[in-house]
């Protein structure tokens, strides 16, 4: 959490071509923040990735599908994963399940968002 700007409950709505950012290519996806910690994190956002080549600093996200994130952002413009492999949560339902990393559980932060933790 401390090196993000904040954690949220995202729905991807769509997908948003690429950027390079910091001579890497990223993909863009689209996302409706469902809630966030800190509450007043804007409610539609553009998040980047790294597009999976099978290395931990990579995932790729569903369209339509939600998840819990970590974010930060160098800039103006897209949010960025802060740990793909351990700051990226798929929600199933009501219930956030482990990151691909599984080293943490989520326990108070998806009560705060509303959810469970597995």
């Amino acid at each position: 959490m401390a090196d993000s700007v904040a954690v949220i409950h995202m729905k991807i709505t769509g997908t948003g071509g690429t950027q390079v950012i910091d001579t890497v290519d990223h993909d863009l996806y689209r996302a409706r923040v469902l809630a966030s910690r800190p509450a007043d994190f804007p409610r539609t956002i553009t998040v980047a990735t790294i597009p999976d080549n099978g290395t931990a600093e990579t995932i790729d996200l569903s369209v339509g599908s939600e998840y819990v994130a970590f974010l930060y952002q160098q800039e103006e413009g897209a949010y960025l994963l802060t740990s793909a492999s351990e700051g990226v949560f798929p929600v199933t339902g009501d219930t956030v399940q482990p990151s691909v990393a599984d080293t943490f559980s989520l326990d108070s932060i998806a009560r705060e968002l509303g959810l469970e933790a597995t």
